[in-house]
């Protein structure tokens, strides 16, 4: 099953978590005017010596010295995503995609690359815990299984976060979620990584990627009382 079907499945049953869920560190930026546009490329320009980090379509002032330098701009590898609650660099190849629930108080960041995809839900009210581990439970009897899941840890900007993991194999495609629960002062997230089995390397090269970004720069607003 594409992880593109996974993503409409999860549509459906994360409206029911949270329908059941109703009974610091660096400081992100500021909310973007439009929290739906995907993230701007971000670019290196080397001045010399000087490596400056630029981000797609906004202004920088430098001081060249009043001298002639010789210039060179690079893509970066990857993009970041900033929302109320968190931000975090990813692979810039993943498509982005935006979704928001006024209802239920929902937003949605979806990331899709080619073995795995990333969401950062973040919802208004509900535990981060009780939600992360809803959402694997309903996703997986979705999909036909029976859910075995278990505790873990993931790793996000240096701090190892509470999460939970669930694997499961439809018509010999495997299929690994992991939902890690964040407790923020914008409202509980949960970031669901979901890798497609494949053949090769690739998709575990891929998560691996994601997962070490998730690491090296995550950033949330922490609660006022932690």
């Amino acid at each position: 099953m594409p992880t593109r079907a996974l993503d409409r499945i999860l549509t459906a049953t994360t409206t029911a978590a949270l329908l059941v869920a109703g009974t610091g560190l660096t400081t992100p930026a500021a909310r973007l005017p439009d929290p739906g546009a995907e993230p701007p490329l971000l670019l290196e320009l080397t001045v010399g010596e000087q490596v400056i980090e630029l981000v797609e379509g906004q202004p920088a002032a430098h001081e060249l010295l009043g001298q002639e330098v010789t210039l060179r701009a690079e893509v970066r590898p990857t993009r970041r995503l900033q929302t109320p609650a968190c931000s975090f660099d990813y692979p810039r190849h993943m498509a982005f995609e935006y979704e928001r629930d006024a209802d239920l108080g929902l937003e949605t960041w979806t990331l899709d690359g080619n073995d795995v995809v990333l969401m950062a839900q973040r919802f208004d009210v509900g535990s981060a815990r009780f939600l992360a581990r809803s959402i694997l439970e309903a996703t997986t009897q979705a999909l036909g299984a029976e859910p075995e899941i278990e505790s873990t840890r993931q790793r996000c900007g240096g701090e190892q976060m509470p999460a939970f993991v669930a694997r499961s194999a439809i018509a010999g495609v495997g299929f690994e979620q992991t939902a890690v629960a964040i407790d923020t002062s914008e409202g509980p997230v949960v970031l669901l990584l979901q890798v497609t089995a494949g053949e090769g390397d690739a998709p575990a090269a891929e998560a691996a990627q994601v997962k070490a970004l998730l690491d090296s720069s995550f950033e949330y607003q922490r609660k006022r009382d932690e």
